[in-house]
């Protein structure tokens, strides 16, 4: 699986919800890589960001390749033409799916075949993760905590 912006080809390929969860036309909600200054990924309800991932670490043209796992491997790659995020099973026995939900959560769920059951799993969680996950969730001047009740706390004085 590959997504990202490429600027030689203009596309941008992104992972879209269904529009309800027995509707799969399209929904609401899509998941892609952006380049910025840095190289981002966004999940968006019609347009407008509902989760923003940190940043990637560089501002310089990287070729990033990691998780060399069992049955894994991943490849960030952002450069000034091309932001993308490309995913691949290396073994047979392991399947993976990404989903986005048609309520704009992302996960990942992987079949394990000992002991034959999915795991849920997106760096072992779904995103937006909590509350203080979402995008803009306390506005402009807000600080979200989740240890405090309510959760945003104005930093404007």
């Amino acid at each position: 699986m590959k997504f990202g912006w490429d600027a030689k080809s203009n596309i941008n390929r992104v992972l879209k919800s269904w529009r309800s969860f027995d509707d799969p036309s399209p929904g609401e909600y899509t998941y892609g890589v952006e380049r910025h200054e840095l190289a981002q990924s966004f999940i968006r309800k019609k347009g407008v960001s509902t989760f923003r991932s940190d940043p990637w670490k560089t501002k310089n043209d990287v070729e990033y390749e990691s998780g060399n796992l069992t049955y894994t491997t991943y490849r960030i790659t952002a450069t000034e033409e091309k932001a993308t995020y490309f995913f691949s099973i290396t073994n047979e026995s392991f399947f993976s799916i990404l989903r986005l939900s048609y309520t704009g959560v992302l996960q990942r769920s992987t079949w394990v075949p000992k002991p034959q059951q999915m795991c849920k799993r997106l760096r072992d969680r779904v995103l937006p993760h909590d509350t203080c996950g979402s995008y803009n969730v306390c506005g402009a001047y807000g600080l979200c905590d989740m240890d405090t009740s309510p959760n945003c706390v104005c930093t404007w004085v």
